[in-house]
């Protein structure tokens, strides 16, 4: 049987412990390219988070991202919001989250993010 198909993470895999795709890595990728073989980048960052190193890897396959909740084709990341899978929460449900911790836990810090923004409260303390 054929490899069809590779998923990578990225910390830790992908990337060295330099934060580096060493070349030795990039020209094995670019020769999945060749024999059409998608390479899928997998990670927990954001889009732009992701998009650089597949850049450098001259990818153009879909990309992973939050771990599984949002999947989106390198071509529409961000330049539209069309994405092939998101999974998302009420932000009626964020919003109580939020309170509770605010609420429980004045020291945590809390943030979220919407597909390519992270959202930070203002911290007046900060």
């Amino acid at each position: 049987m054929s490899i069809q198909l590779i998923f990578s993470d990225i910390d830790g895999t992908l990337i060295n412990s330099k934060h580096v795709i060493t070349k030795k890595t990039v020209q094995a990728i670019k020769d999945c390219a060749g024999q059409n073989i998608p390479f899928i980048l997998v990670s927990a960052r954001m889009p732009s988070g992701i998009l650089p190193l597949q850049q450098q890897l001259g990818s153009f396959d879909p990309i992973i991202c939050y771990s599984g909740a949002l999947i989106v084709d390198q071509h529409h990341t961000l330049t539209s919001n069309e994405h092939l899978f998101s999974v998302t929460m009420n932000p009626a449900t964020v919003l109580f989250v939020y309170q509770q911790i605010c609420n429980r836990f004045p020291e945590m810090s809390f943030s979220a993010y919407s597909f390519d923004r992270w959202l930070v409260p203002d911290r007046p303390d900060a």
